[in-house]
């Protein structure tokens, strides 16, 4: 019962660390686009901007691999479990491990879209 408290709790406090993520996110995106639209104006803004271009590129790219990666993992798991190799519980486990990995690609890709639209406006 314990372990079941603590799991929870744990999961609790990663919802809140994505959460704040998010915002910190947003809020950088929302400056990037502040400072594009100023720095038409300003040399100096130019290279600020240029900056956080760069930064979510590479946000991006880190993203993008991390999709790469858990299909990867998404794929052995398949493969795992169409060899018959494991017990029906392990099997369960392995599914269950899937659809939490299938849920963070879709997360990854939602937020690889949304940098890509806020940064190309």
């Amino acid at each position: 019962m314990d372990l079941v408290v603590r799991e929870k709790e744990k999961e609790k406090n990663l919802l809140h660390i994505e959460e704040l993520i998010e915002k910190k996110r947003d809020l950088l995106l929302d400056k990037q686009q502040k400072i594009k639209k100023i720095s038409m104006e300003n040399e100096f803004l130019k290279g600020v901007s240029a900056d956080y271009s760069k930064y979510f590129k590479h946000i991006v790219s880190k993203e993008q691999e991390q999709v790469r990666a858990l299909k990867l993992l998404n794929g052995y798991i398949d493969d795992l479990n169409m060899s018959n190799q494991l017990s029906k519980e392990r099997t369960n486990e392995a599914k269950k491990e899937q659809q939490r990995i299938l849920d963070e690609i879709d997360k990854l890709k939602h937020n690889i879209d949304r940098i890509i639209e806020k940064t190309h406006d």
